[in-house]
């Protein structure tokens, strides 16, 4: 899982760039942030995020994400994307205490 969002923070910066990952517990929670500053998504493209077979790539499948969300919903998770164009895409997981 922690491998595809990395994969896809750096092939969403051809031109290079940076990644930071930060982990916080929360009361309830823990909460994995994934933070790019690639080349962004238009609201659009944000809104498209796991439907099967949608890709911004020219290789790509669009299953990845598609199976990685589904892996974090059956963990009780939740996922959240947010961006903006040319500065980059975040990532928010979180994952409630039972």
């Amino acid at each position: 899982m922690r491998k595809l969002f990395i994969k896809n923070a750096i092939e969403s910066m051809p031109s290079g760039g940076a990644i930071i990952l930060n982990t916080r517990k929360l009361p309830n929670a823990v909460q994995i942030l994934i933070t790019n500053t690639g080349v962004g998504m238009t609201k659009k493209q944000l809104n498209s995020l796991g439907i099967p077979f949608y890709t911004t790539k020219e290789q790509g499948t669009g299953l990845g994400l598609v199976v990685v969300m589904s892996i974090i919903k059956m963990m009780n998770g939740k996922i959240s994307f947010s961006s903006n164009l040319n500065k980059g895409t975040k990532c928010s997981i979180l994952f409630q205490q039972k």
